[in-house]
């Protein structure tokens, strides 16, 4: 530990909670210490946990927007119209997520209950005796708060006049019952005759989200990932068979999440449309694009299935998120280059008269050290950020994970996929809609044919590629 701040009397929302508490710990540099954040958090949380009734909350600042109370990861909110029975259904969620492994820090954001003294009016004798609510709540105002009498003027400065109760009467809750209030023809009526008292817990302040009452479940999570987070969260909330007038809100992260993932799927959509339009551009055909985008697919799942590899055997960094979506597409541009290379070189091998199975040989062993090159080369720039070394790298980590663990699976593959659906598609050119695309031969292009599998030209030589 670096430096110690500390807070006392948070100030929330709407007001500054007075048991609220923030200790600031600013760490060493990674390199001097053996332990991480993450590491050093669960400490935290052990140490703090022996003490009852603590709420705690071990986290991360923000880098944009500071410090704050309890700016978890992990928001879900529950609104309805009853706070009670809100108060019911939240606590059955935290139970259930308390047994899963990976939420730490469970709570709601309700401020600290404050206990009070409850006034229950039982209406049904009130109306016989002519009190009125307004009434009861007029004699509780003035015990408590007091009524305003006037006002006085002293020195140049006006001040109000209140009348209510001595300060030892308004402590005392049995004087509530000797209190009166206005009923039928003016009589005064006490109100131990209308009210029950009753002792009882009330929230600091009542949150409302879209004009309902709300609870907030929040979270932090340990070695889990926000995505799963909020699935497992969904299906606790649908386990309790909530009334109709009840719903689940996502706010903070697992929002920002949700947004970037719709995003993904439209910008997704929209690059695989501009990328037909160039090849088809391009080749002059509207099969071999086809044929080269069929190898950008088959990076998706190769590299999310590295991301899913390493996460499991430990690699926290590995995760699913902003990052590693753009590493998907990073991925997505180069896989594409290796079937560029292919498809173009064999098409010109089969305008030089080549029939396509030797066309594809000659242009997989022709294009196969530039596409080794360039594998290479990203799969060595991309290591260092992959393994997560310095400051801030973690975070970047899952991009180069699922560039470089895509570009190595997808390698082998994209070699021998591409000359397959090559041919697949190849063989489509006999269809009526396919027809108008051929392929020339003339008397040279067989010549030249012949002198390749020959393995010699008029000066002894193969064929330049």
């Amino acid at each position: 530990m670096r430096t110690l701040f500390t807070t006392i009397g948070v100030r929330g929302q709407y007001q500054s909670n007075v048991t609220d508490i923030s200790l600031y710990v600013g760490l060493t540099h990674l390199s001097e210490r053996k332990r991480t954040q993450d590491e050093i958090k669960q400490d935290a949380r052990r140490r703090l946990a022996v003490f009852p009734g603590l709420r705690i909350s071990a986290q991360q600042i923000n880098l944009i927007g500071g410090g704050g109370f309890r700016q978890t990861p992990f928001n879900l909110i529950l609104r309805g119209p009853d706070l009670q029975q809100l108060d019911g259904h939240a606590r059955a969620v935290i139970r259930t997520l308390g047994s899963k492994p990976g939420f730490v820090d469970l709570d709601t954001a309700q401020t600290q209950r404050q206990p009070e003294l409850q006034v229950l009016i039982d209406r049904q004798r009130a109306s016989d005796l002519g009190v009125r609510v307004d009434g009861i709540a007029s004699a509780l105002r003035t015990m408590v708060g007091g009524e305003k009498a006037g006002f006085y003027r002293e020195a140049g400065e006006q001040y109000d006049v209140r009348i209510r109760l001595q300060e030892p009467f308004r402590k005392d809750a049995s004087v509530i019952s000797d209190l009166t209030a206005p009923g039928a023809g003016g009589q005064l009526v006490k109100l131990s005759n209308v009210t029950t008292l009753a002792p009882g817990m009330s929230p600091g302040q009542i949150e409302h989200y879209a004009q309902e009452r709300s609870i907030t479940i929040i979270s932090n999570l340990y070695q889990k990932p926000l995505g799963d987070a909020l699935s497992e969260g969904y299906a606790a909330v649908q386990e309790l068979k909530m009334p109709s007038e009840y719903g689940i809100v996502t706010l903070g992260r697992g929002k920002l999440l949700a947004e970037a993932m719709q995003n993904f799927l439209i910008a997704f959509v929209l690059s695989l449309a501009f990328i037909y339009i160039v090849l088809a551009a391009q080749f002059e055909s509207f099969i071999h694009p086809i044929t080269i985008m069929v190898s950008m697919f088959l990076s998706i799942p190769f590299g999310l299935l590295t991301l899913t590899v390493l996460y499991q055997l430990g690699a926290r960094n590995a995760s699913l998120n902003i990052y590693s979506i753009m590493g998907v597409f990073l991925l997505m541009g180069v896989v594409k280059k290796n079937a560029i290379l292919q498809v173009d070189y064999t098409n010109v091998l089969r305008e030089r008269g080549l029939e396509r199975f030797e066309a594809q040989m000659q242009a997989d062993r022709a294009r196969l050290r530039p596409i080794l090159m360039t594998t290479l080369a990203i799969i060595a720039g991309m290591l260092p950020v992959a393994l997560g070394r310095g400051d801030g790298a973690a975070s970047r980590a899952s991009l180069a994970t699922v560039v470089v663990g895509g570009q190595a699976l997808c390698l082998l593959v994209t070699l021998l996929v591409t000359p397959v659906i090559y041919s697949m598609f190849d063989d489509l050119r006999g269809l009526r809609v396919f027809s108008r695309i051929r392929f020339p031969r003339s008397k040279e292009a067989l010549a030249a044919r012949w002198q390749w599998v020959n393995g010699r030209t008029a000066n002894g030589r193969r064929p330049s590629s």
